[in-house]
């Protein structure tokens, strides 16, 4: 299960997530989280055995919903590999 993490936003990466975020509902309550694609692609990034796992299970479980171009456009931002992903 992916973990959650809160800070201030320094990059653009960052802003792009504060301004597209994305409301789930849970239990009655929304949560506002980070385009999934961006998630997926800073997981990637990352490169730890469980942060790739953690991308190929949002990825896997998302995929109906991610944004094919969106996810490119972060892979290619932030030099990313999404060959996990296949």
């Amino acid at each position: 299960m992916p973990t959650l993490e809160l800070k201030p936003p320094r990059s653009y990466a960052q802003r792009y997530a504060l301004k597209h975020r994305v409301a789930v509902y849970f239990s009655g309550v929304v949560l506002y989280i980070s385009p999934i694609e961006l998630q997926i692609v800073y997981k990637l990034k990352l490169g730890s055995d469980k942060d790739v796992e953690d991308a190929v299970y949002l990825y896997s479980a998302l995929r109906p919903y991610i944004k094919a171009e969106e996810l490119n456009m972060w892979a290619r931002a932030l030099g990313a590999d999404l060959s996990p992903l296949n």
